[in-house]
């Protein structure tokens, strides 16, 4: 179907296509042989020979962290998304890299599920009750701590005065609304969206 799309645009004569993705894992490429330039957008191709444009999630997950230990903070949980997509583990592998740099573990084991909010109050959930000793949370996505603020139990109150959370995507109707403070780091799409037109 897809291709049926690409080759319905390369008959009214377009110069090039973008290939934009709803997520960040790499998908097939459609090949070489179109006579116009594809460029992959946001979820790279799994060719190395196309050209992709996207975020770097590994450096974002070392920007979460190097952020939050420059407040202060050491005890560092990290609830991420859903474990099949590679902005999860990528997100991940730079955020643990941050902390091995300073011979830092994070604190608890590292919590995946859905990128939604009842996952980001469940896995909140697991961290008080399971006792993990935690002053910052990095979640993957900005839904993850939006949840974890509202959870209703009274013990988050005490999680909300001292644990900075840190998030990526950038949301501004969830971060600039959250309370406390919500850092957040932007994936600049429209940014990708212009380096790849």
């Amino acid at each position: 179907m897809e291709r049926q799309h690409v080759e319905k645009l390369r008959s009214l004569k377009v110069d090039g296509l973008l290939i934009v993705q709803r997520e960040t894992n790499p998908r097939p490429t459609l090949g070489h042989d179109w006579g116009v330039p594809l460029v992959y957008v946001y979820g790279p191709s799994t060719d190395t020979e196309d050209c992709s444009v996207t975020c770097d999630n590994v450096d974002a997950g070392c920007m979460a962290i190097n952020h939050l230990i420059s407040c202060g903070r050491r005890h560092i949980a990290i609830i991420g998304g859903g474990e099949t997509y590679t902005a999860a583990t990528d997100r991940t592998k730079g955020a643990l890299e941050a902390l091995a740099e300073l011979g830092i573990e994070p604190a608890g084991p590292i919590r995946y599920g859905k990128w939604d909010e009842s996952w980001g109050r469940a896995a909140t959930r697991l961290l008080l009750d399971q006792g993990v000793t935690f002053d910052a949370v990095v979640c993957q996505n900005d839904q993850l701590p939006e949840a974890a603020l509202t959870c209703s139990s009274s013990r988050i109150y005490a999680f909300r005065m001292t644990s900075p959370l840190s998030a990526d995507d950038n949301w501004s109707v969830l971060t600039s609304n959250s309370g406390p403070a919500l850092t957040s780091i932007d994936n600049e799409t429209e940014t990708i969206g212009r380096r790849a037109a």
